[in-house]
């Protein structure tokens, strides 16, 4: 059992590294409001929980999807996580100046209002 707990905080930890790595630069990245299209608590049997989400948003007129996997060292903590952003509901992601198609959910920013979100995006 000590060795599947272990397992879980090492994974955790290997996983907001890798986040923390793929987000940096990106603070002066475009926040752009998107919908969620799927959210979902993954169910493995190993290693730690993730919320699975999957997301849309507009630059000008073309729509663009991404994806990410956010992780969580207790199962009730994704679940909250998904329960709070249902499908359907709007997130704030970073978007790649002149290429939209890379985007970046930083669950940080999900803290800031829309106001301070629209706020921000005229500032940049």
């Amino acid at each position: 059992m000590g060795g599947f707990v272990l397992d879980i905080f090492v994974l955790y930890l290997i996983r907001v590294s890798i986040r923390f790595w793929r987000r940096r630069g990106t603070s002066s990245w475009m926040l752009q409001q998107a919908n969620i299209e799927n959210i979902s608590r993954s169910l493995a049997t190993w290693g730690c929980p993730l919320a699975e989400v999957t997301y849309v948003f507009k630059v000008g007129d073309e729509t663009y999807s991404g994806s990410d996997e956010i992780p969580f060292i207790w199962r009730s903590s994704a679940e909250a996580y998904v329960h709070r952003h249902p499908k359907g509901s709007t997130l704030v992601v970073r978007v790649k100046p002149g290429d939209p198609e890379t985007s970046v959910l930083n669950v940080g920013d999900q803290v800031r209002s829309l106001p301070q979100t629209d706020k921000a995006r005229s500032a940049i």
